[in-house]
């Protein structure tokens, strides 16, 4: 008799698992930024989190008041290196404390949405993240066993807060009568920086943030000599690559672009790259290019140190 109850509890709680594993099996979970762009450090992430159902029936879960027992995210740098949470977050939610919920029905095709602070959870550095949400539709538990539906992956760029002015650099603008200063910017701000230079001409800004002494090694006219030559003589050849490189179309990092277009942005704490899409206008046709450029730091600076060139075609 003992054995027959204890195998009947067991079947029926099997039976109450398998049930709720089913109940749940049309919730869609989705994550996505607020406001879509990169962030400087210091920035509030908001990120929306929304959860569809995408079955044909009623499907009805939890939802608690205080939103960290119903969602959880995870973050990893682009090394898979998880980033912890926040001391106070983990206070917060081990605390022992009551917790309030209301059932929420979710017709076929319909939708919770709610938007939540990343900086909540962690404390985030300049670099690139993935970001993971879990929804537990019959609230979290502190021992890790809850069900959990996960959610897409999201990518979040985050770039140094900008510093104002530094001197570690200073170039005279001779046709301007300024002293120009390299100041600290995000790699995608260098190349908008650089190309509308280059668009209007000021070769003074336009060279400010590129580094012309890796860039003069990438060029079959000027490598050679210039990997032989004593320290005089290469400021001489650099001066000689910068005339160079004023000459339109004789080289591709300084053609004269007629748009442009940010693609996308990646960056670590000590290397970063940008990619672009540059538009070049001819009598008669437009011709498009895709760069990538290529940065490494001096100090708390970015600097184009190399580039790669694809062509797309014309229109």
């Amino acid at each position: 008799m003992k054995r027959y109850l204890v195998f009947l509890l067991l079947f029926i709680c099997g039976s109450i698992f398998a049930q709720n594993m089913k109940d749940y099996q049309g919730l869609a979970v989705k994550i996505e930024l607020a406001n879509p762009k990169t962030f400087s450090q210091g920035d509030r992430i908001d990120v929306k989190i929304s959860i569809t159902n995408e079955s044909n029936n009623e499907i009805s879960c939890y939802i608690a008041n205080d939103k960290k027992y119903s969602f959880n995210f995870r973050m990893m740098t682009m090394q898979n290196k998880v980033v912890p949470y926040k001391k106070d977050f983990l206070i917060a939610f081990n605390r022992i404390q009551p917790v309030f919920f209301n059932t929420l029905k979710l017709d076929p095709n319909e939708g919770y949405s709610y938007v939540v602070s990343l900086n909540e959870f962690f404390d985030i550095t300049p670099g690139q993240y993935l970001v993971f949400a879990d929804f537990y539709p019959d609230l979290k538990k502190n021992d890790n066993k809850a069900l959990a539906l996960a959610s897409n992956r999201l990518t979040v760029n985050i770039r140094q807060k900008d510093g104002g002015r530094t001197s570690l650099a200073e170039v005279h603008n001779a046709e301007q009568g300024e002293m120009l200063h390299v100041e600290v910017k995000s790699p995608d701000d260098i190349v908008r920086f650089m190309l509308k230079s280059r668009m209007s001409e000021q070769w003074d800004r336009f060279f400010l943030y590129l580094d012309l002494e890796k860039l003069i090694m990438l060029n079959n006219v000027f490598a050679a000599s210039y990997k032989r030559a004593d320290v005089s003589k290469k400021q001489e050849l650099i001066k000689e690559f910068k005339e160079y490189l004023k000459q339109n179309t004789i080289d591709t990092i300084s053609y004269l672009p007629h748009n442009f277009r940010i693609v996308r942005t990646e960056y670590t704490e000590g290397r970063a790259k940008v990619e672009v899409e540059v538009e070049f206008k001819y009598i008669d046709y437009i011709e498009k290019k895709y760069y990538t450029y290529f940065f490494s730091k001096k100090g708390n600076i970015w600097y184009i140190d190399s580039y790669e060139v694809m062509n797309l075609g014309a229109k």
